[in-house]
């Protein structure tokens, strides 16, 4: 068992902010499932996240019935993300992430470029075809990478050919990479004494599978 989930949660209205975190076990059956379901790629569309993010602030100080709305469902989302993997139900998880997109959407606003066409395009070209259960880009959007599930029995070589079979989508501008859960994630090292104050390191732990 791997403890690969993290639950995030503050108490309301306490300052200085004070952050829970619990620890969620996931089989490795799961795992090996989770890895073989994801897939990452990039768009072909450099994203600019800056723009994105001042509309999700103005959005947020508007403080308008839709924002508060629209934040209040991204809590419960996490919660159910983790139920669903417990439950090793992958077409609910594939729904929670298409959800997760579509509140992140909201948050910036119309035209606010959070959702290329190009993107769009591809997204709605592999739902139909029913490649994957659900997708998301990774950051604020508005290009980069698009991360998606596949529905169960499908591969990225199938992804691959809806792509290139599309008169609307130009594939080769799609740049498809391995992805799979890491067991031990992030690391942040503080720097020594001895060594340079504005050093710092971060470290991205592989996989075994990637090692070989």
């Amino acid at each position: 068992m791997y403890k690969n989930l993290k639950l995030c949660t503050a108490d309301v209205n306490v300052i200085p902010v004070r952050v829970h975190v619990e620890e969620h076990e996931i089989p490795q059956d799961v795992i090996k499932e989770i890895n073989n379901r994801l897939i990452l790629a990039f768009g072909g569309r450099p994203r600019l996240a800056k723009n994105i993010l001042q509309k999700v602030l103005r959005q947020w100080a508007s403080h308008s019935p839709e924002i508060l709305s629209t934040v209040e469902k991204l809590v419960p989302g996490a919660h159910n993300c983790i139920k669903a993997i417990q439950r090793k139900d992958y077409k609910e998880l594939g729904k929670l992430l298409d959800e997760y997109w579509t509140l992140k959407k909201a948050m910036a606003g119309e035209n606010s470029g959070v959702e290329p066409m190009e993107v769009k395009t591809i997204f709605d070209a592999l739902k139909e075809e029913k490649i994957i259960e659900g997708c998301t880009l990774a950051g604020a959007g508005g290009g980069g990478f698009m991360t998606m599930l596949l529905c169960e029995g499908r591969n990225v070589e199938e992804a691959k050919k809806v792509l290139e079979d599309s008169k609307d989508i130009d594939e080769k501008l799609v740049t498809w990479y391995h992805c799979q859960v890491c067991n031990e994630g992030l690391r942040s090292f503080i720097a020594s004494a001895s060594s340079d104050p504005c050093e710092f390191r971060l470290e991205w732990h592989m996989s075994n599978s990637d090692k070989n």
